[in-house]
């Protein structure tokens, strides 16, 4: 066996077990489907982004419950976030959702800068520092997004950033449907 045929196969062995786990985790991604579809949103209650000095509120369960209501958690450090940030602004702009935004483990002034530079969706931001908010909702990674309907019952839970045909094709027709 030559030498270079001894050296390319490791190299093809590697080359298979990677594109092995890229399909079996990208397999697992699209067909993903939360356990709290159909469950009672948790129980939250998170200080909101103040976006002057002088608002400073709650952001909890009670403020989006009796509407259907988009909940997007995302962070500003995020680079899926800022890739799906474009299809926010479009839902809230040109389609009229409401967006209701957590803030990951951010920063107000990175929050802020974030904001400024690439528009602000959102109708609240609720700054989950801590991250426990993201455990109750079990978020694993931002950006996530949650429909939930006029009676506090999740009715899609989507992770990764959303394309503009997900949001015409599932967003739209859920919230038509129990809002």
């Amino acid at each position: 066996m030559s030498k270079k045929f001894k050296f390319s196969i490791p190299i093809v062995i590697v080359g298979v077990l990677v594109v092995a786990l890229l399909w079996v985790t990208l397999r697992q991604t699209l067909t993903y489907q939360s356990s709290l579809v159909g469950q009672q949103i948790p129980d939250f209650s998170v200080t909101t982004f103040a976006r002057s000095p002088y608002q400073l509120q709650v952001f909890d369960s009670d403020t989006i419950k009796g509407k259907a209501a988009v909940i997007n958690f995302f962070a500003s450090w995020c680079s899926m976030c800022r890739i799906e940030h474009p299809v926010l602004k479009h839902m809230a702009v040109k389609k009229g959702i409401k967006i209701y935004g957590i803030a990951l483990r951010d920063r107000s002034d990175m929050l802020e800068a974030f904001l400024t530079q690439q528009g602000d969706p959102f109708e609240v931001i609720g700054m989950d520092k801590t991250g426990s908010m993201a455990s109750q909702w079990g978020i694993v990674g931002v950006p996530e997004t949650f429909v939930v309907d006029s009676q506090g019952i999740i009715r899609f839970h989507h992770r990764g950033a959303l394309s503009f045909e997900m949001v015409e094709n599932d967003l739209i027709p859920i919230l038509d449907k129990y809002s």
